[in-house]
């Protein structure tokens, strides 16, 4: 699940995963316009935002706590689709934290370009 803060995004993919005893892969993405060799090594320990999301859905989680997926990458929407299907995920779920965060995201197209790029496998839900 990509995740940019925390919220009632990440309470609900924790909550899906206790009560389905599916495991949660939680997936930050930076996006960034270019990228350098470094880049494309960096761990999410050493990005500030990522460690403190990351270190949130683990206490969250409890005794289950989800797989950290990080990656830097020049499309957010690009990431998410190749990541989701390299994991074999059977369901991705694309949020914000607060509402007006999830509308710029569907200005911004990036629910249609995760959607066109996704495996038709993978079944998409959007939580508002």
């Amino acid at each position: 699940m990509p995740i940019r803060g925390t919220g009632r995004t990440l309470d609900f993919a924790l909550r899906e995963a206790r009560e389905t005893g599916r495991r949660l892969y939680l997936l930050f993405v930076c996006e960034q316009r270019f990228m350098t060799e470094q880049d494309t090594k960096r761990k999410w320990q050493e990005d500030p935002e990522a460690s403190q999301i990351f270190e949130a859905a683990k206490k969250q989680a409890g005794d289950r706590p989800p797989l950290f997926c990080y990656a830097v990458s020049e499309s957010a929407a690009e990431a998410i689709a190749d990541i989701a299907a390299t994991l074999g995920a059977s369901r991705l779920i694309l949020g914000a934290p607060r509402r007006n965060a999830l509308v710029n995201i569907l200005r911004g197209n990036l629910v249609r370009e995760v959607s066109d790029l996704l495996p038709e496998e993978i079944d998409l839900l959007v939580y508002a």
